[in-house]
């Protein structure tokens, strides 16, 4: 399955931890819930992360770090190049995210 975090039940969050939503896409639909963990600490977040069932996340914003942590826990990173309404996330070109674009993410930082 797959993860997007959300601003609203439409558009994807700038934010990752803490988007207000998180979307998880299988091949049957979608689903919105509230993202439970956005308040709380990284090592929290992503012991709550590993509840979901999901293996690859969408992302339109991540830090090096963050990434790393993702990839170390062995999810499969895409990034967006800018927020779009999930209804429009397949038409999308996404860039994946491998180890040798953590370099890159370093120095580019948060957006």
């Amino acid at each position: 399955m797959i993860l997007v975090p959300m601003e609203d039940s439409q558009r994807v969050s700038l934010k990752f931890r803490k988007a207000p939503y998180l979307a998880r896409l299988t091949p049957k639909g979608s689903e919105i819930f509230e993202n439970e963990a956005r308040r709380l600490k990284a090592p929290l977040f992503f012991e709550y992360l590993s509840t979901l069932d999901v293996h690859t996340i969408i992302l339109c914003n991540v830090g090096a770090k963050t990434a790393k942590k993702l990839m170390d826990e062995g999810y499969g990173l895409y990034m967006l190049s800018h927020q779009v309404e999930l209804v429009k996330l397949l038409h999308t070109p996404l860039t994946p995210i491998d180890r040798s674009s953590l370099t890159l993410l370093a120095t580019l930082g948060h957006r």
